[in-house]
């Protein structure tokens, strides 16, 4: 009881003194540790919600203490705070980059989802650090393979229905673009087109063409589709800027801001198969003059039974 009173009385003095500029720059670096510190008492004593707001306000008093960023996460998620614990790790992976802390823990948190993708992404960017120490970064490598394989034991499909998916979609691609992935993700589907010259299973592509179809949503109006779209966009960094859009189709271009950062042309669109997401997908900016191109092909994009 009296660790929580203190670091109360803490918070409130420093937000008070903060919101009147009391301190200079060296006081204020100084108070985001003495927060910091009052946190990490709070937080051993699985005091979370003091935790909380200590870390908080180490945060307040200066913004770049990337260690309170990856604490107050930590506790949020200690606290079953899961939204917003995502949302703060989220930011602290991308405004540093060259740490890994929260893009490990972002990727446990994905895995145990069993959301392969987001898992996978997340552990690639932490390996990506080079603060890593070596058995941490062994550690890392082998969740990060244990992951990739499950994904790939739990999507894999049989030749027919490969052959099957090939025969329901239709692509407006040239030939030197071939079918790299083909998955069932429970009852969704997923199909990826890369051009020949890359490889897609070892991350080592250009630009590919991602096609991802909702079963579950094939009753689902257009417009709870489309702000659902758009929501996992503004998860990743991204706004949808509109291109085109009628009653049941929108058309839009993007980016998320990953790594690497992935700049999207695409289209939401009904099929039978459920609502359908097409992606192209660029690790470079996507020139003015080949915008038309990656539209056109977007919109020809076909999903049959």
């Amino acid at each position: 009881m009296k660790i929580r009173k203190t670091i109360n009385t803490l918070i409130i003095c420093s937000l008070l003194l903060i919101s009147q500029g009391a301190f200079s720059a060296e006081e204020k670096i100084n108070h985001a540790e003495n927060a910091y510190d009052a946190g990490m008492v709070a937080y051993n004593n699985k005091d979370y919600q003091n935790a909380i707001y200590a870390f908080q306000n180490s945060i307040d008093y200066n913004s770049k203490l990337y260690k309170s960023h990856y604490m107050l996460g930590l506790a949020l998620f200690m606290g079953n705070d899961v939204p917003n614990a995502v949302r703060i790790l989220k930011k602290a992976s991308a405004d540093f980059p060259k740490e890994w802390k929260a893009q490990a823990l972002l990727g446990e948190y994905y895995a145990g989802q069993k959301q392969y993708d987001l898992g996978i992404s997340y552990y690639k960017q932490a390996l990506e650090s080079r603060k890593l120490k070596k058995d941490e970064r062994e550690i890392y490598q082998t969740k990060l393979e244990k992951l990739k394989k499950e994904q790939a034991d739990k999507w894999r499909v049989s030749e027919t229905e490969k052959t099957n998916i090939l025969n329901s979609v239709k692509f407006n691609l040239d030939r030197n673009w071939r079918a790299a992935a083909i998955e069932r993700r429970g009852d969704n589907l997923h199909m990826v087109y890369a051009s020949r010259d890359d490889d897609y299973q070892n991350d080592n592509w250009k630009t590919i063409v991602d096609l991802m179809c909702y079963s579950a949503t094939k009753d689902m109006p257009f417009n709870q589709f489309n702000e659902i779209t758009a929501q996992e966009y503004r998860e990743l960094g991204g706004e949808m800027d509109t291109l085109e859009q009628d009653l049941n189709t929108r058309i839009f271009e993007t980016r998320t801001d990953g790594s690497p950062r992935l700049y999207i042309v695409g289209r939401i669109f009904h099929s039978p198969q459920g609502y359908c997401v097409a992606q192209i997908k660029s690790k470079s900016k996507i020139r003015e003059k080949e915008l038309n191109k990656w539209i056109d092909i977007v919109k020809g994009i076909q999903v049959n039974k």
